[in-house]
């Protein structure tokens, strides 16, 4: 998919603004966020607005941006002459060392058409397409993909699709597309030994399961959730029912909510019940207690079958007015 553009413009203050030399120009200064700083040795890259060549179109200014090291970050045509771009028309994004980075197209500060992304090589990457619905919402087509090494992986909205980080320089996800969205099984590492299976249908994301070297499958996303019995309100009368404040965390006056992590188990039994976010004084070690009390849940169902599957739930601490 489309990576976040590098550059976060709208909605910035304009302050702090530094004029060059030329009366029909001016520089901004912003860090990484976008946000205007005080001078270039505070920037991690600059903006020059410059006025309109009447020779492409009289209205549309100039706009190009530089790397700290005067390297050339980006060039394209602005409706407005400030930050608060409305680029129009095509604009290009640059690597460090000149290489394209891409190439994305404007209309009247939209992104639409065709975007187009290279390797830090040089090589062509991918081309999606944005295009507008009649409902205002927008498409987004998966068309062309290959290799760093030029080896065509998809073509035409078929084929294998590589997902990249956000400098283009690692896959982080890869899978089949067909007419131009995701299908299938996308595969992607999440350690050394667990690998991330997010399966598709027509573009819709289906279920996601964390696949350990041991063959254990365990879902996250799937078609049927787990449910406690009694769903919502049951869940909360077993934890009211069961709770215990620990005198360290009344002493202490500690309250918050504990985040706890488990696996519902094919036949609904909870299993490797940890904390994931504890607030201490004893309450952390209670939330797991009573959570080992559980009965069995409704197990997660994924194509008609039982399947673990991973969840995290808050416990409340709180005490009442008595206490405090």
């Amino acid at each position: 998919m489309l990576k976040p553009i590098l550059i976060t413009l709208v909605g910035v203050l304009l302050i702090n603004i530094s004029y060059a030399q030329k009366k029909d120009s001016a520089v901004y200064y912003l860090n990484k966020k976008g946000a205007v700083v005080a001078s270039k040795n505070d920037a991690d890259y600059s903006m020059v607005f410059l006025q309109p060549d009447s020779a492409v179109d009289k209205t549309l200014y100039i706009i190009k941006g530089y790397y700290k090291n005067g390297a050339l970050k980006l060039v394209g045509y602005s409706k407005t002459n400030n930050l608060n771009l409305k680029f129009q028309g095509r604009v290009t994004v640059f690597f460090p060392d000149g290489h394209k980075m891409r190439i994305m197209n404007y209309e009247n500060g939209e992104m639409i058409g065709d975007i187009t992304e290279f390797y830090p090589n040089g090589m062509f990457y991918n081309r999606e397409t944005i295009s507008k619905l009649s409902t205002g919402e927008e498409k987004t087509l998966l068309m062309d993909c290959s290799d760093s090494n030029g080896k065509v992986l998809a073509k035409g909205g078929k084929g294998t699709w590589l997902k990249l980080n956000g400098e283009l320089t690692k896959v982080t996800e890869e899978g089949p597309i067909v007419n131009g969205v995701e299908e299938g099984d996308w595969h992607s590492r999440k350690s050394d030994s667990v690998e991330t299976v997010t399966e598709y249908k027509n573009g819709k994301i289906i279920s996601v399961a964390d696949v350990y070297k041991s063959g254990k499958k365990v879902y996250s996303y799937l078609e049927k959730a787990p449910a406690f019995p009694g769903g919502q309100e049951g869940f909360g009368k077993f934890i009211g029912s069961n709770i215990k404040y620990p005198a360290k965390a009344k002493e202490n006056n500690v309250q918050g909510k504990v985040t706890v992590s488990f696996i519902v188990e094919r036949d609904g039994s909870p299993s490797e019940i940890k904390v994931v976010k504890g607030i201490g004084s004893g309450c952390d070690e209670e939330a797991v207690r009573v959570m080992k009390l559980s009965p069995k849940w409704e197990p997660g169902i994924h194509n008609s079958e039982a399947v673990p599957v991973i969840l995290s739930v808050p416990i409340n601490f709180a005490l009442g007015k008595k206490n405090n």
